[in-house]
């Protein structure tokens, strides 16, 4: 996941890269309830403006709404995920009614 930091003046610009996912977080306020995904940039920034640690937090709902973006963009890892929730639902409903 890219944090990127996009000022009034270009030369301030900045972004950061982070792939360390995780379930708990040790920052303030962290929602540790089993819902959510969090992804931290400590000391984003660069030289003397590191000043400020960053937490992304994402839910169920969010990791869903990007696949549906990434179907919208024809990602075609989306789209397959898309179509196995849709056969899975349909192997479920099937289930029921046998």
């Amino acid at each position: 996941m890219w944090l990127q930091r996009i000022g009034f003046d270009p030369k301030f610009d900045h972004q950061a890269k982070s792939t360390s996912y995780s379930s708990h977080s040790t920052y303030r306020d962290a929602r540790n309830d089993g819902q959510h995904v969090h992804v931290h940039f400590p000391r984003f920034g660069t030289g003397a403006e590191q000043a400020n640690d960053f937490r992304i937090s994402l839910d169920w709902s969010d990791v869903e709404a990007m696949i549906r973006v990434f179907c919208e963009m024809n990602h075609p890892e989306a789209i397959r995920l898309m179509r196995a929730k849709t056969l899975t639902a349909a192997i479920e409903d099937f289930a029921k009614r046998a």
